[in-house]
């Protein structure tokens, strides 16, 4: 069994999906591409990041991905990871951030085609990135339970021992505090790397994301959570929606508008305020493993290796 089979299957019991992993490979869930897709992976989709109109994504494939959105075309094709690039980031002065299954993560400077800085392996796969709202700081979440704090200035590294088990998603708040989520039913508010609370978690959460004034939590349950960062116990819970019957297995925010994506393939645009749907999509990309929000337009990566383009307003596809 080759590596990247290995680490789809941890990750799918992980997530809850073996049960429903068909959907990765169902050719009837998968539909004719449009001239707007960007089509350059040959893997699942399973990070995604942007920046104006530029994209950069990773996938099982072990490759990164710099897009020039604008034209839909590749501009910049990166490779140092073993196995899945599981998570990717814009850094200031254009340069990007790649993680990956493999447990490391690389730091490259715009056009180059080697990085430039890399750490060490975690125990396990990285599996989210997040950028300190300064620019100053790359935080990286491990399924060793330990979140790794970047000084991009300096390169220095050091760690946050964060959960017993898995951390599963990471994001940084607008007021500089880094919030986490893990496998023990936590979700974490950090300050400078010293715990500032922490609030008990109902189910097994697969991600975290700053949306509005909250932090909004996908879980494997297929319900959608969103918890006040200044509230302790129950009273932290703002609102909760179960969207799907299986998994939801990623999500992003911009502004009032959240995305989420369930492992069915489905996708739902909601107000981050109250977790009103907006618009549902069915995208045909089987599961959807990564979303990300450009300008007007939602992207989608889905394990037939395309990233698709939605208009954010209506939910209709971009032809």
């Amino acid at each position: 069994m080759t590596m990247s089979l290995r680490y789809a299957m941890r990750l799918c019991a992980a997530l809850g999906l073996l049960s429903v992993s068909h959907t990765l490979t169902d050719p009837d869930s998968v539909t004719e591409a449009k001239a707007s897709d960007l089509r350059g992976h040959g893997g699942p989709v399973s990070a995604l990041s942007v920046d104006g109109d530029a994209v950069l994504s990773g996938s099982f494939d072990t490759r990164a991905i710099v897009w020039d959105g604008e034209n839909s075309v590749a501009r910049l094709v990166l490779r140092f990871h073993d196995g899945n690039v599981s998570a990717t980031a814009f850094l200031p002065e254009s340069g990007y951030a790649t993680a990956g299954q493999d447990g490391r993560i690389a730091l490259w400077r715009e056009d180059a085609r080697e990085p430039f800085f890399t750490t060490a392996e975690h125990q396990g796969p990285v599996v989210s990135l997040s950028l300190s709202p300064d620019g100053q700081t790359l935080a990286a979440a491990s399924w060793d339970g330990r979140i790794q704090l970047i000084d991009l200035e300096t390169r220095a590294v050091s760690l946050i021992d964060a959960h017993q088990g898995m951390v599963t998603g990471i994001a940084y708040l607008p007021d500089g505090r880094l919030a986490s989520v893990g496998s023990d039913l936590r979700l974490a508010l950090w300050r400078d790397a010293v715990l500032d609370r922490a609030i008990g978690l109902p189910e097994s959460p697969n991600g975290v994301t700053s949306a509005g004034e909250g932090l909004a939590v996908i879980f494997a349950d297929g319900a959608l959570r969103l918890f006040s960062p200044e509230r302790s116990g129950e009273a932290a819970l703002l609102g909760e929606r179960l969207l799907s019957e299986r998994p939801l297995i990623t999500l992003t925010a911009r502004d009032d508008s959240l995305a989420v994506a369930a492992v069915t393939g489905e996708v739902w645009l909601l107000d981050a305020t109250d977790l009103a749907t907006r618009n549902a999509i069915l995208p045909g990309q089987g599961a959807i493993w990564s979303l990300a929000v450009t300008g007007s337009d939602l992207l989608t990566g889905g394990a037939d290796g395309l990233i698709r383009r939605w208009d954010l307003a209506t939910g209709e596809p971009r032809g």
